[in-house]
């Protein structure tokens, strides 16, 4: 079943287009990455998918309803990619920043009840950084950072997150264990995740469909897990090297 359906969407900053005339469909429980070179249009298509930008033309639905007239917007959670950038020195804890999730929902001036702490907790939980609760932001690790990202978007207990560049600054041990919690997020929880990202191998065994983007439009020969170096050459615009990846034996385009 569709939960999100673009209908000939196209987007231009004054006289440059970025999208053109783009029509996609993401049903409810998929696992979807999409790839593709830099300045393809990978996350103004993601802004429009949340909201945050409103297309030229053409139309985004959730449920068959047009995002503009969406009202209650909770469902949709978004992670973007200037977040593991977040001011370190910014004085906060680790459940100060996941609550934010909840006032952004229920209003700054809205006192955070037992049972939102609770959601606060349980969120800290699933992304195993409940043990940092009272941690300073500023004393944490690119991923343990990215992973309070994912809290504060699952505490409103969202039925589809976006995520853009998530792995972006993070070592390889956290991009790992962060792979698995979305991974867990997709088939334990049945939250839909649409994400960006450059490393196509790292995440084939668990999305169920890439979307290759190339100047503004959808690639139709490689929405397939299984790509080729020649396909994604074609996408990318240059010849990829087929190399070993650090994650169990898969493998990235260098």
């Amino acid at each position: 079943m569709n939960l999100v359906e673009l209908k000939n969407v196209s987007f231009a900053y004054d006289t440059k287009k970025i999208l053109n005339n783009i029509s996609l469909k993401i049903n409810k429980g998929e696992f979807v990455a999409i790839i593709g070179p830099n300045g393809s249009g990978k996350s103004t298509l993601v802004n429009i998918m949340v909201g945050n930008l409103i297309p030229t033309s053409g139309e985004v639905l959730y449920d068959g309803v047009k995002l503009q007239n969406i009202k209650n917007r909770s469902f949709i959670s978004y992670v973007p990619q200037k977040s593991y950038s977040f001011n370190a020195s910014f004085p906060a804890s680790v459940e100060e920043v996941v609550s934010m999730g909840l006032y952004a929902k229920k209003g700054i001036f809205k006192r955070l009840s037992k049972k939102d702490w609770e959601e606060v907790y349980e969120a800290l939980r699933i992304v195993d950084m409940l043990d940092y609760k009272h941690s300073l932001i500023g004393r944490l690790s690119g991923g343990q950072l990215q992973r309070v990202f994912i809290a504060r978007s699952l505490v409103v207990k969202p039925e589809i997150l976006f995520l853009d560049e998530p792995t972006t600054g993070i070592d390889a041990k956290s991009e790992k264990a962060l792979y698995t919690i979305l991974e867990k997020l997709n088939k334990e929880k049945g939250i839909t995740i649409v994400m960006v990202t450059h490393d196509v191998w790292a995440i084939t065994d668990k999305v169920s469909r890439i979307i290759c983007m190339s100047e503004g439009k959808i690639n139709e020969k490689c929405e397939a897990v299984d790509l080729t170096a020649g396909e994604l050459a074609e996408v990318y615009g240059y010849p990829v090297k087929i190399a070993k990846h650090h994650h169990n034996g898969s493998v990235k385009n260098d």
